[in-house]
């Protein structure tokens, strides 16, 4: 009887069991090791790739100019997406040695703006940057 009995409470309780089952178990990983699952990794890889015009230089560009900065003396220049320079535009900042560059990467969707600042650039150099990026883009939003 007690067999019977434990038998009929299985029967009874498995159509719950089998559904528990087929539910995704819910996720329980950290950022860190969930991005590092092959799943999620190259879409995560592919997130943090910057476009290719930006990554080679090539793209509709200005002349390099000079540029004073809280008496220090930079160059700056733009460089933008062929054929989309409105949409896709890169403000420079250069030390005159070369040895550190700051950008921003600006970026139309429709009419709204995002801005993406490259090198870790500190107070005085965004302001610079933000300041090239409305000289060549009068009437746009910051």
């Amino acid at each position: 009887m007690r067999f019977l009995t434990l038998a009929a409470a299985f029967c009874i309780a498995a159509p719950g069991l089998a559904q528990a089952q087929s539910t995704p178990a819910p996720l329980s990983a950290y950022a860190s090791e969930f991005i590092k699952k092959p799943v999620f990794s190259k879409s995560y890889q592919k997130m943090l790739t910057l476009p290719s015009w930006v990554r080679t230089g090539q793209g509709t560009s200005e002349i390099v100019k000079p540029l004073t900065i809280e008496g220090k003396a930079y160059l700056v220049t733009n460089i933008c997406e062929p054929h989309n320079c409105h949409d896709h535009q890169l403000n420079l900042i250069f030390t005159k040695d070369g040895k550190q560059a700051w950008g921003l990467l600006s970026t139309f969707r429709g009419s709204k703006l995002y801005q993406l600042p490259l090198g870790e650039p500190d107070d005085a150099i965004m302001n610079a940057l933000t300041k090239n990026f409305q000289d060549n883009n009068p009437g746009s939003p910051t």
